[in-house]
Protein backbone atom coordinates (compact mmCIF):
# COMPACT_ATOMS: atom_id res chain seq x y z
CA UNK A 1 0.00 0.00 0.00
CA UNK A 2 1.63 3.25 -1.03
CA UNK A 3 0.85 5.94 1.33
CA UNK A 4 2.75 8.11 0.17
CA UNK A 5 1.25 11.81 -2.00
CA UNK A 6 3.77 11.76 -4.58
CA UNK A 7 1.21 12.55 -7.64
CA UNK A 8 0.71 16.10 -8.48
CA UNK A 9 -2.43 16.73 -7.52
CA UNK A 10 -1.11 15.74 -4.01
CA UNK A 11 1.99 17.90 -4.39
CA UNK A 12 -0.78 20.76 -4.18
CA UNK A 13 -2.37 20.20 -1.24
CA UNK A 14 -2.15 22.93 1.17
CA UNK A 15 -1.61 21.67 4.57
CA UNK A 16 -2.65 23.64 7.68
CA UNK A 17 -1.25 23.20 11.14
CA UNK A 18 -2.90 20.36 13.18
CA UNK A 19 -3.72 18.29 9.99
CA UNK A 20 -1.42 15.78 9.67
CA UNK A 21 -2.47 12.22 10.16
CA UNK A 22 -1.01 11.66 13.25
CA UNK A 23 -2.21 15.17 14.89
CA UNK A 24 -5.83 14.15 13.63
CA UNK A 25 -5.70 10.75 15.50
CA UNK A 26 -4.39 12.77 18.38
CA UNK A 27 -7.07 14.89 18.48
CA UNK A 28 -9.64 11.79 18.15
CA UNK A 29 -8.14 10.33 21.12
CA UNK A 30 -8.22 13.68 23.31
CA UNK A 31 -11.90 13.95 22.19
CA UNK A 32 -12.24 10.63 23.83
CA UNK A 33 -10.35 11.44 26.50
CA UNK A 34 -7.90 8.79 26.03
CA UNK A 35 -5.20 11.48 25.77
CA UNK A 36 -3.37 14.30 27.01
CA UNK A 37 -1.01 16.24 25.70
CA UNK A 38 0.33 19.86 25.40
CA UNK A 39 1.33 19.53 21.57
CA UNK A 40 -1.60 21.55 20.94
CA UNK A 41 -1.44 24.36 22.73
CA UNK A 42 2.26 24.54 22.49
CA UNK A 43 2.08 25.73 18.79
CA UNK A 44 -0.99 27.45 19.22
CA UNK A 45 -3.11 25.31 17.33
CA UNK A 46 -6.70 24.02 17.59
CA UNK A 47 -7.22 19.96 17.58
CA UNK A 48 -9.05 18.90 14.63
CA UNK A 49 -10.96 14.97 14.23
CA UNK A 50 -12.27 15.68 10.95
CA UNK A 51 -10.61 15.79 7.46
CA UNK A 52 -10.84 19.22 5.97
CA UNK A 53 -13.05 19.74 3.46
CA UNK A 54 -11.02 21.87 1.25
CA UNK A 55 -8.72 18.80 0.47
CA UNK A 56 -9.14 16.55 -2.95
CA UNK A 57 -11.05 13.58 -2.38
CA UNK A 58 -8.10 11.59 -3.39
CA UNK A 59 -5.76 13.19 -0.66
CA UNK A 60 -8.75 12.52 1.95
CA UNK A 61 -8.81 8.98 0.93
CA UNK A 62 -5.04 8.50 1.14
CA UNK A 63 -5.28 10.31 4.76
CA UNK A 64 -8.25 8.25 5.75
CA UNK A 65 -5.85 5.49 5.02
CA UNK A 66 -3.46 6.71 6.41
CA UNK A 67 -5.15 6.99 10.01
CA UNK A 68 -6.47 3.49 9.85
CA UNK A 69 -3.22 2.06 9.34
CA UNK A 70 -1.80 3.88 12.15
CA UNK A 71 -4.90 2.64 14.38
CA UNK A 72 -4.77 -0.55 13.54
CA UNK A 73 -0.21 -1.48 13.42
CA UNK A 74 1.32 -0.67 16.67
CA UNK A 75 4.95 -0.37 14.77
CA UNK A 76 3.66 2.75 12.85
CA UNK A 77 2.10 4.15 15.51
CA UNK A 78 5.07 4.07 17.49
CA UNK A 79 6.84 6.59 15.25
CA UNK A 80 3.52 8.14 14.41
CA UNK A 81 4.01 10.32 17.68
CA UNK A 82 5.04 13.89 18.12
CA UNK A 83 8.34 13.08 19.34
CA UNK A 84 9.43 12.03 15.82
CA UNK A 85 7.54 14.56 13.93
CA UNK A 86 9.10 17.98 13.50
CA UNK A 87 7.29 20.62 15.13
CA UNK A 88 5.15 23.98 13.58
CA UNK A 89 8.04 26.79 14.20
CA UNK A 90 6.72 29.65 12.62
CA UNK A 91 6.58 33.00 13.37
CA UNK A 92 3.17 34.76 14.20
CA UNK A 93 2.48 37.13 10.91
CA UNK A 94 2.40 39.88 13.88
CA UNK A 95 5.56 39.30 14.70
CA UNK A 96 7.38 39.31 11.46
CA UNK A 97 5.62 42.78 10.90
CA UNK A 98 6.49 44.31 13.73
CA UNK A 99 10.30 43.49 12.94
CA UNK A 100 10.28 44.58 9.65
CA UNK A 101 8.59 48.03 10.71
CA UNK A 102 11.17 48.24 13.53
CA UNK A 103 14.31 47.80 10.78
CA UNK A 104 12.72 50.16 8.41
CA UNK A 105 12.54 52.92 11.33
CA UNK A 106 16.20 52.17 12.29
CA UNK A 107 17.20 52.04 8.95
CA UNK A 108 15.60 55.86 8.67
CA UNK A 109 16.96 57.24 11.77
CA UNK A 110 20.40 56.08 10.23
CA UNK A 111 19.55 57.71 7.16
CA UNK A 112 18.70 61.16 9.03
CA UNK A 113 22.20 60.93 10.88
CA UNK A 114 24.46 59.85 8.28
CA UNK A 115 22.29 61.15 4.75
CA UNK A 116 23.21 57.27 3.40
CA UNK A 117 19.75 55.70 2.10
CA UNK A 118 18.74 52.82 3.13
CA UNK A 119 15.27 52.49 2.87
CA UNK A 120 13.69 52.29 0.05
CA UNK A 121 11.36 55.75 -0.63
CA UNK A 122 7.92 55.28 -0.28
CA UNK A 123 7.17 58.18 -2.44
CA UNK A 124 8.69 58.76 -5.98
CA UNK A 125 8.89 63.04 -5.23
CA UNK A 126 11.35 62.21 -2.59
CA UNK A 127 15.00 63.46 -3.78
CA UNK A 128 18.37 62.42 -3.03
CA UNK A 129 19.28 62.96 0.51
CA UNK A 130 22.68 64.76 1.65
CA UNK A 131 25.53 62.95 2.94
CA UNK A 132 25.91 64.32 6.22
CA UNK A 133 29.16 64.88 8.47
CA UNK A 134 29.52 62.96 11.70
CA UNK A 135 28.89 65.34 14.41
CA UNK A 136 27.12 64.61 17.61
CA UNK A 137 23.60 65.08 18.22
CA UNK A 138 21.06 63.97 20.69
CA UNK A 139 17.87 61.91 20.13
CA UNK A 140 15.69 64.95 20.94
CA UNK A 141 17.27 66.17 18.52
CA UNK A 142 16.95 63.06 15.73
CA UNK A 143 12.93 62.89 17.15
CA UNK A 144 12.90 66.48 15.47
CA UNK A 145 14.39 66.00 12.29
CA UNK A 146 11.90 62.30 11.50
CA UNK A 147 9.29 64.47 13.09
CA UNK A 148 9.03 66.40 9.96
CA UNK A 149 9.40 62.89 8.03
CA UNK A 150 5.94 61.88 6.60
CA UNK A 151 6.93 58.42 5.80
CA UNK A 152 8.46 57.76 8.72
CA UNK A 153 5.47 59.37 11.22
CA UNK A 154 3.48 57.36 8.98
CA UNK A 155 5.33 53.53 9.65
CA UNK A 156 6.19 54.98 13.63
CA UNK A 157 2.10 55.45 13.84
CA UNK A 158 1.43 51.78 12.35
CA UNK A 159 4.54 50.31 14.51
CA UNK A 160 2.75 52.16 17.86
CA UNK A 161 -0.64 51.02 16.64
CA UNK A 162 -1.99 54.72 17.76
CA UNK A 163 -1.57 58.62 16.56
CA UNK A 164 -0.52 60.03 19.69
CA UNK A 165 2.61 58.48 20.34
CA UNK A 166 5.47 60.47 22.14
CA UNK A 167 8.14 60.61 19.03
CA UNK A 168 11.01 61.19 21.56
CA UNK A 169 10.78 58.43 23.93
CA UNK A 170 10.05 56.07 20.44
CA UNK A 171 13.33 57.21 19.15
CA UNK A 172 15.16 56.50 22.58
CA UNK A 173 13.86 53.64 22.73
CA UNK A 174 15.22 52.07 19.01
CA UNK A 175 18.60 53.91 19.64
CA UNK A 176 19.57 52.59 23.51
CA UNK A 177 18.06 49.27 22.05
CA UNK A 178 20.77 49.17 19.52
CA UNK A 179 23.39 51.10 21.36
CA UNK A 180 26.84 50.10 23.31
CA UNK A 181 28.96 52.28 25.62
CA UNK A 182 31.52 54.84 24.04
CA UNK A 183 34.31 53.73 25.90
CA UNK A 184 35.83 50.63 26.45
CA UNK A 185 36.14 50.32 30.36
CA UNK A 186 32.41 49.81 29.61
CA UNK A 187 32.34 47.70 27.16
CA UNK A 188 34.91 45.47 27.88
CA UNK A 189 35.13 43.18 31.22
CA UNK A 190 38.83 43.08 32.87
CA UNK A 191 39.69 40.20 29.88
CA UNK A 192 37.91 41.79 27.87
CA UNK A 193 40.26 44.85 28.01
CA UNK A 194 43.48 42.77 27.75
CA UNK A 195 42.73 41.43 24.63
CA UNK A 196 41.61 44.55 23.16
CA UNK A 197 44.75 45.87 24.03
CA UNK A 198 46.51 42.82 21.96
CA UNK A 199 43.77 43.91 18.94
CA UNK A 200 45.01 47.38 19.28
CA UNK A 201 48.55 46.35 18.45
CA UNK A 202 47.89 44.37 15.86
CA UNK A 203 45.89 47.23 14.07
CA UNK A 204 48.76 49.51 14.48
CA UNK A 205 50.90 46.80 12.89
CA UNK A 206 48.34 46.40 10.07
CA UNK A 207 48.48 50.06 9.64
CA UNK A 208 52.38 50.08 9.35
CA UNK A 209 52.10 47.06 7.08
CA UNK A 210 50.23 49.35 4.75
CA UNK A 211 52.25 52.13 4.64
CA UNK A 212 55.28 49.77 3.61
CA UNK A 213 53.40 48.24 0.70
CA UNK A 214 52.17 51.67 -0.38
CA UNK A 215 56.15 52.70 0.01
CA UNK A 216 57.65 49.57 -2.17
CA UNK A 217 54.55 49.17 -4.09
CA UNK A 218 56.86 49.91 -7.42
CA UNK A 219 59.81 48.07 -5.67
CA UNK A 220 60.20 44.30 -6.20
CA UNK A 221 60.08 41.85 -2.86
CA UNK A 222 57.39 43.86 -0.56
CA UNK A 223 58.25 44.16 2.78
CA UNK A 224 55.89 41.68 5.26
CA UNK A 225 55.60 42.20 9.05
CA UNK A 226 55.35 39.65 10.93
CA UNK A 227 51.93 40.04 12.55
CA UNK A 228 50.54 37.73 15.34
CA UNK A 229 46.87 36.83 14.92
CA UNK A 230 44.87 38.34 17.78
CA UNK A 231 42.78 36.10 20.73
CA UNK A 232 39.29 35.65 19.96
CA UNK A 233 36.87 37.58 22.04
CA UNK A 234 34.19 35.09 24.19
CA UNK A 235 32.27 36.20 27.37
CA UNK A 236 34.64 39.66 27.73
CA UNK A 237 31.99 41.91 27.07
CA UNK A 238 29.43 44.05 29.32
CA UNK A 239 27.57 44.74 26.44
CA UNK A 240 26.85 42.95 23.00
CA UNK A 241 30.15 44.14 21.09
CA UNK A 242 31.21 41.64 18.19
CA UNK A 243 35.09 41.50 18.39
CA UNK A 244 34.84 45.16 19.39
CA UNK A 245 36.45 46.23 15.49
CA UNK A 246 35.90 49.57 15.32
CA UNK A 247 32.97 51.11 13.39
CA UNK A 248 31.05 47.77 14.07
CA UNK A 249 28.76 49.96 16.59
CA UNK A 250 28.15 53.81 16.79
CA UNK A 251 29.89 54.90 19.94
CA UNK A 252 27.83 55.33 23.05
CA UNK A 253 28.52 58.67 24.99
CA UNK A 254 27.63 59.11 28.02
CA UNK A 255 29.34 62.30 29.11
CA UNK A 256 27.64 64.27 27.15
CA UNK A 257 24.49 65.26 29.22
CA UNK A 258 22.58 68.19 29.21
CA UNK A 259 20.58 68.63 32.48
CA UNK A 260 17.43 68.03 32.47
CA UNK A 261 17.26 67.29 29.16
CA UNK A 262 17.39 63.16 29.49
CA UNK A 263 17.83 62.72 25.91
CA UNK A 264 20.92 59.93 24.77
CA UNK A 265 22.79 61.38 22.26
CA UNK A 266 23.66 59.06 19.68
CA UNK A 267 26.76 60.59 17.50
CA UNK A 268 26.45 60.61 13.44
CA UNK A 269 28.26 58.14 11.08
CA UNK A 270 31.17 58.25 11.54
CA UNK A 271 33.56 57.32 8.25
CA UNK A 272 33.68 54.05 8.21
CA UNK A 273 36.05 51.37 5.82
CA UNK A 274 32.89 50.09 4.21
CA UNK A 275 33.39 51.31 0.74
CA UNK A 276 29.28 51.98 0.53
CA UNK A 277 29.82 54.42 3.33
CA UNK A 278 26.88 52.86 5.25
CA UNK A 279 27.14 52.64 9.24
CA UNK A 280 23.32 50.95 9.83
CA UNK A 281 22.01 52.20 13.32
CA UNK A 282 19.96 48.27 13.32
CA UNK A 283 24.09 46.92 13.44
CA UNK A 284 26.44 50.16 14.58
CA UNK A 285 24.14 51.70 16.59
CA UNK A 286 24.98 53.23 20.00
CA UNK A 287 23.76 55.75 22.64
CA UNK A 288 23.99 56.05 26.49
CA UNK A 289 21.27 58.55 28.28
CA UNK A 290 22.17 61.73 28.56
Amino acid sequence: MNLNPTSQEFSQVLLRLGERAFEIVMARKMARGELETAWFSRHGSTPITELSAHWPAAYRQLVERRIALIESDRNIALIEQPEYKRRWNTEPWEEQQKRALRQWLLNRLEEALSGVPLTPALSPSEGAREKLSPELTSCAHLADKVRRDTEFMEVATFYRARPDFDLTELVVELVESESVPFLPVLRYKESGLRKRAIWEQVWDLQREEDRLEAKQRAESGKQKLDIPVPPKYGKDFHCRAPQGCPGSYRPACPTTARPGSGSPRPPRAAPTRNPSGAARLSRRGGCCPA
